[in-house]
């Protein structure tokens, strides 16, 4: 339990420090001062989607679960030690801690010590050891294999998490764990939400306090929330969280945003819809994001946004097509490519309909009773 602790730190480091390099790129190129730096959760999920992505392109080449593809991406970061601006990460990390009240420093200490317990659970999600773990270790063992979803057809279900979990993994370094990533991305949250109960506090906003620890108190009891993240390989939670992070920094009042904060809002909506397909109405505030920066002629933004957004979107389609045959398994549209693995349509097409059978009416894997949820009437 105690080697979790390093990984946690190593983990968040390396995140902490992409984001701090990818943002300050972005306000570079784009000359924008008036975007102010985000918090140190919010700096450490933007590095985690950078990450994941450049580690999904290295995927395509390559296994993840070995050292040589972590030190493509390690040693730009300790590099960025000998900058000043990249020497503060312990104290800023310090920082996130020093001015807590008492209760809530007990509070997190308590969220921390559950966090170290959950990671050592045994494993019963049926997900999870159906096909979770299964993908993680093919990404970890071998480049992007064509055809992988003749084996079973959940290996087709190609979301960028499962490279995350892969690659953050760390079994090269001697650390046993179906996921490091779930328990650290909770981390974080926890730290977010804790940090606005003692700004309400200090500032004398009660309602407000008692707001941030309701949703504290209902993430930590809800099972498909907290628990279930920690205690599977499960991206459902991590991709709420991404859309929750979105709607928070489309809410921000930042001098009327900012070509940053609306870069930030293109490339995480895209990034989220890549971790699960069902986060895709997200895509309504890309759109409306690029839509602003059309508005204010931020033509360098918005070009810059369609290359990260490019980014974002190559390898994700490309290992759905190496796995399945299809951009975005298990839809079957578009229909464009002529793979001689390329699953069979039909087989694609029920397996899309039995997830929103089930998310329905959680039917068995049947036929009858998936076209019978289909035909379900909206009231029921």
């Amino acid at each position: 339990m105690l080697v979790i602790l390093p990984a946690w730190i190593l983990i968040t480091f390396l995140c902490w420090a992409w984001g701090m390099l990818v943002i300050g790129r972005i306000r570079m190129i784009l000359k924008d001062d008036q975007f102010d730096l985000p918090g140190f959760s919010t700096v450490c999920m933007t590095g985690l989607a950078f990450v994941t992505v450049f580690a999904a392109i290295i995927s395509l080449f390559m296994p993840l679960g070995n050292w040589i593809a972590h030190l493509i991406l390690i040693i730009p970061c300790l590099l960025l030690l000998f900058r000043r601006q990249y020497r503060d990460f312990f104290a800023q990390l310090r920082e996130q801690f020093s001015d807590l009240h008492p209760s809530l420093l007990f509070l997190l200490i308590a969220a921390l010590a559950m966090l170290l317990i959950m990671c050592t659970w045994k494993v019963t999600h049926p997900d999870t050891l159906t096909y979770h773990a299964q993908t993680i270790q093919w990404i970890e063992k071998y480049k992007a294999v064509p055809g992988l979803v003749h084996l079973h057809v959940r290996y087709g279900y190609q979301g960028l998490w499962f490279v995350a979990e892969a690659f953050f993994n760390l079994r090269f370094a001697g650390i046993e764990s179906l996921t490091l990533i779930n328990s650290v991305v909770v981390l974080w949250y926890f730290l977010f939400i804790i940090q606005k109960i003692n700004k309400c506090l200090r500032a004398a906003e009660g309602i407000y306090a008692i707001a941030w620890l309701l949703l504290f108190v209902i993430s930590s009891l809800s099972y498909t929330q907290v628990r279930l993240t920690i205690t599977s390989a499960s991206p459902d939670f991590i991709t709420a969280l991404f859309l929750w992070l979105i709607f928070y920094l489309c809410m921000k009042i930042q001098k009327e945003h900012s070509s940053v904060h609306w870069v930030m809002m293109i490339a995480l909506s895209l990034f989220a819809i890549s971790l699960k397909l069902s986060a895709f109405p997200v895509i309504l505030i890309a759109v409306y994001s690029a839509v602003q920066l059309l508005k204010l002629k931020k033509i360098k933004a918005l070009l810059l946004s369609v290359i990260v957004s490019a980014l974002i979107l190559v390898p994700f389609f490309a290992r759905n097509i190496i796995t399945t045959g299809y951009l975005a398994f298990p839809s079957a549209f578009p229909d464009i490519t002529r793979v001689d693995w390329k699953y069979d349509k039909n087989q694609t097409q029920f397996e899309k309909k039995y997830i929103t059978a089930y998310a329905r009416a959680q039917v068995d894997y049947d036929e009858a009773k998936v076209e019978a949820a289909m035909a379900m009437p909206a009231n029921e």
